[in-house]
């Protein structure tokens, strides 16, 4: 979980934030898995982190934290170069 809310969706680079980020370490008490065991986790527990992520979806909107707006996400204009962030635009 701490990939997917810190935007880092790569086992080799959850695997690298297991030996050099502090907060990471102590969350995993020191242990330190090869990208390959993440992967491979990842992969056998499909279903049941859909679960889990879906139940703190819910738990957010129960607590008033998650709105159901439309989100659209572009990233078109970082492909052509834009000096403008690729949107992110809400409709309330």
């Amino acid at each position: 979980m701490y990939g997917y809310f810190n935007g880092i969706r790569s086992s080799r680079k959850l695997a690298k934030q297991c030996v050099i980020n502090r907060e990471v370490i102590w969350l995993i008490k020191g242990l330190q898995p090869k990208y390959r065991v993440i992967a491979d986790f990842r992969k056998d527990h499909v279903e049941a982190l859909e679960k889990v992520f879906k139940s703190f979806v819910n738990y957010c909107i129960e607590l008033g934290l998650y709105g159901k707006e439309l989100v659209v996400v572009d990233q078109q204009g970082e492909l052509l170069g834009s000096p403008i962030t690729p949107g992110v635009v809400v409709n309330p």
